[in-house]
């Protein structure tokens, strides 16, 4: 039987999904990897508004963290234009990560705020045996058409239950390319699925087993 998957949060939430938490590469001195159980998993993080202008990195820890068997991605990282760094610097962070990401294998959960034409261009520049990108918290209807065109995933949090506008473009985008997160939000995973279901028309033990499928498929997982 297939889990409920959570791509994206900053606390687990749940015994009855698999979550992915995001943890900052700049504080993982703190997090125990081998605490957490068989549908817990994590993605390093290198968030640009956790990033100091001084920040370096060191890539022999950046690979032995993300060697680790419950990492399953890298993120949350990307562009935000109210980031500490300069858009140039979080541009040079995140095309640091990329080969790191193809290295590794490892699908890279991306977060944007106020840099779409940036990240349009980062897509493009993204080698075509790539690992798969993901977009979390996405809420920009007009660009979602776009991205997928790119090849992007989309991931969907709170809005999603309230967003009447956010809810039409997401029961027209195909199911292969969606995830659910709750991110840091005080939400219900399940919810989530609910209304997913809703706007698929779709059983809700269908929409476990095609978010499942995409969560095998782009984590590498199982």
């Amino acid at each position: 039987m297939s889990l409920p998957v959570n791509i994206h949060t900053h606390r687990f939430n749940s015994n009855t999904s698999a979550e992915v938490l995001s943890v900052d590469y700049q504080n993982f001195d703190s997090f125990v990897p081998s605490s957490l159980t068989d549908h817990q998993f994590y993605s390093l993080a290198f968030h640009p508004m956790e990033w100091t202008p001084n920040g370096s990195i060191d890539f022999l820890k950046v690979r032995e963290l993300l060697a680790h068997k419950k990492c399953i991605a890298i993120g949350e990282a990307g562009l935000d234009k109210a980031s500490p760094l300069s858009t140039k610097n979080q541009l040079n962070l995140f095309r640091l990560l990329m080969p790191i990401s193809e290295e590794t294998r490892l699908p890279i959960v991306i977060h944007c705020v106020g840099r779409w034409n940036e990240l349009e261009l980062l897509f493009k520049d993204r080698g075509v045996r790539a690992p798969e990108w993901i977009i979390h918290g996405f809420r920009k209807t007009k660009l979602a058409d776009k991205f997928i065109d790119l090849d992007a995933n989309l991931s969907f949090g709170k809005a999603l239950l309230t967003d009447e506008t956010l809810q039409q473009c997401v029961a027209q985008l195909p199911i292969h390319r969606i995830f659910l997160e709750t991110d840091d939000a005080d939400v219900d995973l399940m919810a989530l699925y609910e209304k997913l279901a809703e706007l698929k028309s779709l059983p809700l033990p269908a929409i476990i087993e095609e978010l499942s499928h995409n969560f095998k498929r782009v984590f590498r997982y199982g």
